[in-house]
């Protein structure tokens, strides 16, 4: 029996997700941007980081990249939303659209990709820098103050 196997994923619908969607570019053209990702990432991985930004109602491409970011530290994409999101957010698309993407496990790129010494990634030929981003709980007095301010 033939298994379903997910359709391919081409930059051209990546781009169309973006366009459609009104991702903030920051004044690049998404087929740039998407060259841009293709050279350290999966496309697979642009096409979930898309739709895990979507998911989060987060419609910049920098949350896009955060996403990336975080999964290739990680060694695996790890999103959250289902299958009845994505076919919802894909019947949307013109053309043919992309199934089920997300019912692959896509574990690590398949190419060498080294993070330098301060745990970041530059994909923009050293004009854009992100480091890795941990939080931090602050337990100081100014802390509590404003976390109260906030919750009344």
């Amino acid at each position: 029996m033939k298994e379903n196997q997910p359709k391919p994923i081409y930059p051209e619908q990546l781009i169309e997700l973006i366009s459609l969607y009104g991702f903030d570019l920051e004044g690049q053209s998404p087929k740039l941007w998407i060259a841009q990702c293709r050279q350290y990432y999966p496309v697979e991985w642009i096409y979930l980081a898309i739709m895990e930004a979507l998911h989060q109602g987060r419609y910049k491409i920098i949350s896009i990249e955060q996403i990336l970011r975080l999964w290739l530290k990680r060694g695996s994409s790890v999103y959250h939303f289902g299958e009845d999101f994505e076919f919802l957010i894909n019947r949307t698309v013109p053309g043919e659209s992309v199934s089920s993407i997300s019912s692959m496990l896509i574990e690590s790129p398949s190419w060498p990709i080294t993070l330098d010494e301060d745990r970041s990634v530059d994909i923009y030929n050293n004009n854009l820098r992100i480091s890795e981003f941990i939080p931090l709980v602050d337990a100081s007095d100014f802390y509590q103050r404003l976390k109260a301010l906030v919750e009344a």
